[in-house]
């Protein structure tokens, strides 16, 4: 609710031509809640699958210059914890690595590469969790608490240029559906093996 409250604020300040366009390439049922303002890019994913979210993102003048602030609420409705999480771009390259936010019932592990100024060229950030994260996180600074954002070097870009963001959870299925899935397996063999012994045997 704070949230929205501060993108309807931030939107009715700004011109909306001065902010990030973010379109929905692929999300596999996913949705994606879009906050961003000139200068950042705030997406919110809802995993309802584990399939990845691709997104396209057009620069405008209002995100120049580099680096562009990024933050994220993301919620895990799989049913399935995550033990890892992966943002990947395409056409830009990670700044900075911002704070991480697990909540109540996960833990952050590690975050590669690991918080701070990103030296070099590094397209992909990898967070791990132990134990697994089973209902979302925070990346940055999403409810304006003092947090660290993330940072998009968009240096080479120019308004009107494009880059994506895949945003890739890793799960891990619960201890139930690993056995449900052994059983199943299980009795596949038997029927196979009870299948073979009948044609094996003499009319």
């Amino acid at each position: 609710m704070f949230r929205s409250a501060v993108a309807l604020l931030v939107a009715a300040w700004c011109s909306t031509s001065d902010a990030a366009i973010v379109t929905v390439l692929s999300g596999g049922g996913n949705g994606v809640a879009n906050f961003s303002g000139p200068g950042l890019l705030a997406v919110d994913p809802l995993f309802n699958s584990t399939a990845d979210i691709v997104l396209d993102v057009e620069v405008e003048a209002g995100d120049l210059p580099s680096p562009l602030a990024f933050n994220s609420i993301v919620s895990n409705l799989t049913g399935f914890g995550w033990s890892g999480y992966t943002m990947t771009l395409s056409g830009a390259n990670w700044s900075f690595v911002g704070d991480v936010d697990s909540g109540l019932f996960g833990g952050v592990l590690s975050v590669v590469p690991g918080f701070g100024p990103v030296a070099g060229m590094q397209s992909v950030v990898t967070i791990l969790f132990d134990p697994l994260e089973p209902d979302g996180f925070d990346l940055g600074d999403p409810f304006l608490l003092g947090n660290n954002d993330f940072g998009v070097d968009i240096s080479a870009l120019s308004a009107g240029d494009h880059f994506t963001l895949t945003l890739s959870p890793t799960a891990v299925p619960e201890p139930t559906s690993l056995a449900l899935a052994g059983c199943g397996a299980c009795l596949m063999l038997l029927r196979r093996r009870n299948k073979r012994t009948v044609t094996a045997s003499p009319a």
